[in-house]
């Protein structure tokens, strides 16, 4: 089933160039493009669902930058 988007004129022009570097169809580029960014914000999503529930885990133990670099300075000599 086809859909309609409407494309600003820069990024069709875009769209065009990436398309004749990489030999590919605007309409498959469009596709793969739309494919890859849902991908990420389902990544996203679920990474935020996972700093959610680590954040209410009443037995959190969550270490500071600053320690963290600490610990590996001392084990590896920096």
């Amino acid at each position: 089933m086809g859909h309609s988007i409407v494309i600003p004129n820069d990024l069709n022009n875009e769209l065009t160039i990436v398309a004749k570097l990489e030999e590919m169809p605007k309409s498959k580029l469009r596709r793969e493009a739309i494919k890859n960014y849902l991908c990420a914000l389902k990544e996203e999503r679920e990474d935020a669902e996972i700093a959610l529930a680590r954040s209410n885990n009443p037995n959190k133990n969550f270490i500071l930058q600053k320690k963290a670099t600490e610990f590996l300075k001392k084990k590896y000599d920096l």
